[in-house]
């Protein structure tokens, strides 16, 4: 097996109408884990990638992190899947004000993930949410700034932040 896989993303062909009582198999946008769920694809390096495009499919991917947070919906378990980032084009710190958003790399593995490096001495991410989920990602922050900063005068709670760390052989 090797290394490092950075397969191209694909959009699977939905199971529609729905099929074999499989919930959210009946949106023709494909199987969700929440039929509420949107999933946006952001890859800063394919030929097609801008934040004009509504980023719901991989062959039409937005540019940045900072654009497909003002697309997701408070509250309905949507994904933001990140192949790769400028981060000269990012809005930092990256802002997560909406509920329950999941913003995730294709690059599962640790020291893999693409790297969130303010241009300025200022947080990586901002978290003004609660129920989030970050994973995959190498976070910076500047030099006086944390790499993932919180609002506590929010009571932001539930945030799950990950990385895998198996060893890369």
């Amino acid at each position: 097996m090797p290394n490092e896989i950075n397969l191209p993303l694909t959009k699977l062909k939905a199971f529609y109408p729905g099929q074999w009582g499989v919930l959210g198999s009946d949106s023709p946008l494909g199987l969700r884990t929440d039929s509420r769920s949107t999933v946006f694809y952001v890859d800063s390096g394919h030929a097609r990638t801008s934040d004009l495009n509504d980023g719901t499919d991989p062959d039409n991917p937005m540019t940045t992190i900072t654009a497909a947070l003002t697309r997701v919906t408070t509250n309905a378990n949507d994904f933001i899947v990140v192949r790769q980032i400028t981060n000269a084009s990012e809005t930092f710190p990256i802002t997560i004000t909406k509920n329950c958003v999941h913003l995730v790399s294709t690059f599962y593995r640790f020291g893999h993930g693409p790297e969130i490096r303010p241009v300025a001495d200022t947080a990586g991410i901002q978290l003004n949410a609660d129920n989030v989920e970050i994973a995959g990602f190498e976070i910076n922050g500047g030099n006086s700034a944390g790499c993932i900063q919180a609002n506590t005068a929010d009571a932001t709670w539930g945030a799950d932040i990950h990385q895998d760390r198996k060893s890369v052989v």
